[in-house]
Order: structure tokens, then C-alpha cells, then sequence
């Protein structure tokens, strides 16, 4: 992919991203080009991404009852129509953190957090933050 993209675009490193339902795709992307074909990118931009759909993650609770799309009543209800059966959801095809996660490229998450009418933008720029572990 590099090869073609240097000859055809004078590009020689490329960054996948996605924010929302695309953060998931690039997430998986990711993972499946180095798993399957040894391909790595040079890193990778993802915005909102949801990454686990066995619903388990702490943060969730955070924000349950709060009206947000990434609480555990909203997340349980994208599992349920993205991946029916619940046995298949460690899938890391569909639940990207099951993944082996060492020697990806560089991350940068982004999230925010709202507070009463406030919507503030973070940012995380990470090196190796979801690297063989699903510690968030």
C-alpha cells in the first residue's frame, strides 16, 4: 500500500481516522491490515469511537442516566443490532480492545465531556495507550 501510494501520490506514510462509527472502522481496519497482511499505518486519528461491545467498560457508568450516547442503556442497544449474538461480541473484528494491541502505530483519541450545558473537546495524543492492555 505504501509503495502504491508513493509512486501515485508522492505519499510515503499513511494515517487512517474515523470519528463515531468511523473510529470503529479505522480501529478494526488497523488491527486487521497488521494481523492479516503485516501492514502498519503511521498512526491513527479516532474521534468517539466505541470499542467494545460486551458493554463492559467502567466509564459507562460514569454517564448512565445522563442522556448521553455512550452510556450503558445506549451502548447495550448498538450491540444488540451491530452484533446480536452476545457470545460473538469479544470478536476483535467487532470489539477492537480484545485485539492483540502491541506494536500498533500512534494513537489520538479524542473525546469530550459534558457538563451541565458545556461541551468541552479533549484530546489525547497517546503512544501505545491501548498497547496490551484494555485499561482505559
Amino acid at each position: 500500500m505504501d509503495r502504491i501510494c508513493k509512486k501515485n501520490y508522492g505519499i510515503d506514510k499513511i494515517i487512517v481516522g474515523g470519528e463515531s462509527a468511523g473510529a470503529h472502522l479505522a480501529a478494526v481496519t488497523t488491527i486487521r491490515l497488521r494481523q492479516r497482511h503485516g501492514y502498519k499505518f503511521a498512526g491513527s486519528k479516532l474521534t468517539y469511537g466505541l470499542y467494545d461491545f460486551t458493554n463492559w467498560l467502567p466509564s459507562r457508568e460514569i454517564v448512565d442516566g445522563k442522556n448521553m450516547m455512550q452510556d450503558s442503556k445506549s451502548c447495550e442497544l448498538y450491540a444488540n443490532l451491530f452484533i446480536p449474538n452476545p457470545k460473538k461480541r469479544k470478536n476483535p473484528d467487532v470489539s477492537p480492545l480484545y485485539a492483540d494491541l502491541d506494536d500498533m502505530p500512534r494513537h489520538y483519541l479524542q473525546w469530550e465531556i459534558q457538563i451541565l450545558f458545556w461541551t468541552t473537546p479533549c484530546s489525547w495524543p497517546t503512544d501505545g495507550l491501548l498497547r496490551g492492555t484494555r485499561q482505559i
